[in-house]
């Protein structure tokens, strides 16, 4: 069976969703019109990165394509089974007062991957009856999204499906097309089913790092919580009869609300090769890393830019809007390591205030293995340093993909990053990423199925 062992082993065979962007051809902006903006211009952006996947060696599966095959195939009962499958628990009483619009599920023979991946009907539609205009479905009707990481994710011992805290609908589409999809039901064992046997709390798999065959981390923060992380070691320790994994870690990533900048952990680390890191300073810190910036100055210029906005900006509303506390990084990094219980399935064994510290103390990477997001400080006291690192996270470069160990995938805007990452001997290939760069990395469009030991 396929299995994920590492971040920068030879990538195998991987799951990407790039059809999720036509979506935003029947959806109107009346929320936020910028993302339907940039969303129409990445489709081809999208399928670059689906050539550096293939010219590596990586068999890609695509979530469209894989559903289109599904359905193809499928008898009348089978077309049956699939709509008791996805729409068993999302019936809704109040439909049949909607008229021509009362249905909220297809027949065997309308049934369309649209509809499984985007609801029934898949757009706006109007009501001659009523002489309205009535939205798809039901909330969340999306569930499928160009972030193919966060729904489920590989591990050493088996594919997970995850308990997500948004984008609920997402984890049932990866179960679908794991258990009817020939190759994949073949060769990818769920080894945990998270929203069936988690009683509380979320996993995304935008937060969890395969370090090596025996340690899988989980940032906890804004979308995986403690008690999903905690409800995880349990289940997977449990499920490890061969005993494979040693430690599974909850490192702790700023929080207080969802924000795209530090929504996952792979949004502040990630690994391009054994042995070394790809590091947000100030984010993560280190007592063994000299070189690597305090989290002091960050602080110091949080608060400044706090004191201007409130000099400033005083009787304008909401004058602070989402701006950072230093509260939302005070803990960044303090790592819970856990480790096999024989009556719990999982105790803690201790708790790092650095988890670089930890990796390095551990072996797993070299202290000039440590690769810095937005280049090298000229000083202690550099603040335009700070500047260049959070303009250049933000545009995720943390969050990229390898496709083997020195070879990753990597936004090309980040050019001060690049540069540190070839200076360490990394070859990037480099993304377009005008449409695609504020919304999510390489890592996040991209869910490992097959991946070799580093």
């Amino acid at each position: 069976m396929w299995s994920v062992k590492s971040e920068a082993g030879t990538l195998r065979a991987v799951l990407v969703h790039e059809v999720g962007f036509s979506s935003w051809e029947t959806t109107a902006p009346l929320n936020n019109m910028s993302k339907n903006v940039l969303y129409e211009r990445s489709k081809e952006q999208h399928h670059k990165l689906t050539e550096f996947l293939q010219e590596g060696g990586a068999r890609v599966f695509e979530i469209t394509k894989v559903t289109e095959n599904i359905l193809a195939k499928a008898t009348t009962a089978d077309r049956k089974k699939f709509i008791e499958e996805i729409w068993g628990n999302e019936r809704n009483p109040e439909a049949e007062e909607i008229l021509e619009y009362k249905k909220r599920e297809p027949t065997p023979d309308e049934l369309k991957w649209e509809h499984i991946i985007y609801g029934y009907p898949p757009y706006p539609m109007y009501d001659a009856k009523s002489d309205k205009v009535y939205w798809p479905d039901t909330p969340g009707v999306v569930r499928a999204g160009i972030y193919a990481r966060d729904p489920s994710m590989g591990t050493p011992i088996g594919h997970v499906i995850n308990r997500m805290r948004t984008r609920k609908g997402e984890p049932k589409v990866v179960r679908f097309i794991m258990q009817h999809d020939p190759e994949l039901s073949k060769n990818v064992k769920i080894v945990l089913d998270a929203e069936k046997e988690l009683d509380a709390g979320a996993i995304e798999g935008g937060d969890t790092q395969i370090i090596d065959e025996e340690t899988i981390a989980m940032g906890v923060g804004q979308r995986s919580d403690m008690v999903g992380f905690e409800g995880f070691a349990e289940k997977m320790f449990e499920k490890d009869v061969d005993k494979k994994l040693k430690y599974i870690v909850g490192v702790e990533i700023p929080g207080e609300t969802i924000r795209d900048p530090f929504g996952h952990l792979d949004t502040t680390i990630n690994y391009p090769d054994k042995g070394k890191a790809l590091v947000t300073p100030y984010i993560h810190t280190s007592e063994l890393v000299h070189d690597l910036p305090k989290r002091k100055l960050l602080l110091k210029t949080i608060q400044a830019r706090r004191q201007w906005v409130e000099r400033n900006l005083v009787g304008f509303g909401r004058p602070y809007g989402d701006l950072f506390t230093i509260r939302t990084f005070l803990n960044s990094g303090q790592s819970h390591v856990y480790v096999r219980d024989a009556q719990r399935g999982a105790k803690k064994l201790k708790t790092e205030k650095s988890w670089l510290d930890w990796l390095i103390t551990e072996g797993k990477v070299r202290k000039d293995g440590i690769i810095m997001v937005g280049g090298l400080p000229q000083n202690e006291h550099d603040v335009m340093h700070v500047v260049h690192v959070l303009q250049e996270q933000f545009r995720q470069a943390p969050n990229i993909v390898a496709i083997k160990p020195g070879t990753i995938v990597q936004y090309e805007r980040n050019f001060r990053t690049i540069e540190q990452l070839e200076s360490h001997g990394v070859t990037v290939k480099k993304l377009p990423d005008t449409y695609l760069d504020m919304f999510g990395g390489p890592r996040c469009l991209t869910c490992p199925l097959d991946r070799d030991a580093v």
